[in-house]
């Protein structure tokens, strides 16, 4: 598990896998498309602009000429009272009763929650939404609904209902509508631009954080330098893969490893042969310091090439003239388990490698056979 990345460990990364980053952001943008174009509901708009007024700026004639700036900053405090008011239930009852008049309850259910005849007060707050313009004493009033005609029909009541209100509760300043909503048939949502640009970005977005996860917790080795800081030891050679391709049934066979045999074979890639030959030249210089002269070639699972590293490993020694003895012994989990045995082979191996006598193949399994039986003859 490696948990400290470099900004090119994270580049290295994430390029390695950019068709998957790639795929998972325009399957996102797709399903976002899909789900603006059939799932989700349109969305109208439609507005009204209302004109604020305060006391002080009422009269007509010469008095309006000397409207100053505290008058027009009376009637912008004036907006945000007014925006307070009328967003109010008493409101919101008058705005249910104009709309009952226009529409019927079956009409607005689709729209509204219509209980006992009347239009939940919620449902036509949520609708609205008013604002100054630009800090000004211009009222904006704002309905949104499924619906284009409603929601100018909702602009206008408000419209309608908010100057006698507003003159009834405040009792001070005045409100004129400037003209009357429209219907606007185009849609103002969902805006399918944005939901698709959004799904393409979140799609690639949560296809880096799945990769980063992934990798974060996968303690596979990647590479060789990986494998020696775990156990913190020297790695002597490196091997890639060799023979192409192998099928599952295939692997580890007869014919399989005869094409991965260096022995006569002119179809093994020369950086192959190269990366033996410096194996064999670090362990001969390893063995040169050691006592034993013992190598063991391991691994957990069948067929990972350890008789082909062998052999191979063997001839690269033998073309250094050095006199080369190859036994390969299979030992099973029973031996294993039954650890005398197991230090059995190894005394076994090693009367091999420290005998002066040159021994020929049949001579050392005749040799291992008579060890294994109780004694070494």
């Amino acid at each position: 598990m490696k948990k400290n990345y470099t900004i090119k460990d994270l580049l290295v990364l994430l390029l390695g896998k950019v068709w998957y980053i790639v795929a998972a952001s325009i399957v996102c943008a797709i399903l976002a498309l899909f789900v603006s174009k059939f799932v989700m509901s349109k969305q109208y708009q439609s507005h009204v602009s209302m004109y604020v007024k305060s006391a002080d700026n009422q009269s007509t004639g010469q008095d309006k000429t000397n409207v100053d700036l505290q008058d027009i900053n009376a009637s912008k405090s004036l907006v945000q009272t007014y925006i307070v008011i009328l967003t109010d239930d008493p409101v919101m009852n008058e705005v249910s009763d104009k709309l009952l008049e226009m529409y019927t309850p079956e009409q607005l259910a689709p729209y509204f929650t219509v209980t006992s005849g009347r239009v939940s007060n919620d449902g036509l707050r949520n609708a609205y939404s008013m604002t100054a313009v630009n800090q000004t004493e211009v009222l904006q009033i704002t309905a949104t609904t499924t619906n284009a005609k409603l929601s100018s029909d909702l602009c206008n009541i408000m419209a309608d209902v908010a100057p006698s209100f507003l003159i009834r509760v405040i009792g001070a300043g005045s409100v004129e509508k400037i003209g009357d909503a429209e219907v606007y048939n185009t849609p103002v949502s969902p805006n399918t631009t944005k939901n698709v640009a959004l799904g393409f970005v979140g799609g690639l977005m949560v296809a880096v954080l799945v990769i980063l996860v992934i990798d974060f917790f996968d303690n596979t080795v990647k590479n060789s330098d990986e494998l020696g800081d775990i156990y913190q030891k020297p790695i002597v050679g490196e091997i890639m893969n060799i023979g192409g391709k192998t099928s599952k049934k295939d692997e580890g066979s007869s014919a399989d490893r005869k094409k991965q045999l260096l022995f006569n074979n002119k179809d093994i890639p020369f950086n192959i042969v190269e990366n033996y030959k410096t194996m064999r030249t670090n362990l001969m210089f390893t063995l040169s310091t050691t006592r034993n002269k013992i190598v063991v070639v391991s691994s957990p699972n069948p067929s990972e090439g350890k008789s082909v590293t062998v052999a191979n490993l063997a001839a690269s020694m033998a073309e250094t003239e050095n006199k080369t003895v190859v036994k390969e012994d299979t030992f099973t989990k029973e031996q294993l388990v039954n650890s005398k045995k197991y230090r059995d082979s190894i005394d076994a191996l090693n009367v091999v490698l420290d005998d002066e006598k040159q021994y020929t193949f049949s001579e050392v399994d005749k040799l291992l056979k008579s060890f294994y039986e109780g004694g070494k003859k």
